[in-house]
């Protein structure tokens, strides 16, 4: 598995496709349930909904060293153009 190794497979593109994989794989765990069944699958399977979403923020966190992004900062001023946008300012 790309994630946990270094060199080929750690280029923008293949990290990614990879990230939409495991977002995928989020996905998979409420795909056709509604609210209730959600809810117990959420704490039936918690510790590999957590493995999943451990692996995309591992994903977007090797994404965002590559590119120089700091994902605090940018998470802080989408929030500021969301809330500018919501309030038409």
């Amino acid at each position: 598995m790309p994630l946990y190794s270094s060199g080929q497979f750690h280029n923008c593109k293949d990290l990614a496709i990879s990230l939409a994989l495991e977002a995928g794989e989020v996905l998979e765990h409420f795909q056709w349930k509604n609210d209730k069944e959600m809810g117990e699958r959420a704490k039936s399977h918690r510790e590999d909904i957590s493995d999943e979403l451990a692996d995309v923020l591992i994903y977007l966190t090797q994404i965002s060293d590559k590119l120089g992004i700091d994902l605090i900062k940018a998470a802080e001023r989408k929030l500021k153009k969301a809330a500018k946008k919501i309030s038409g300012k």
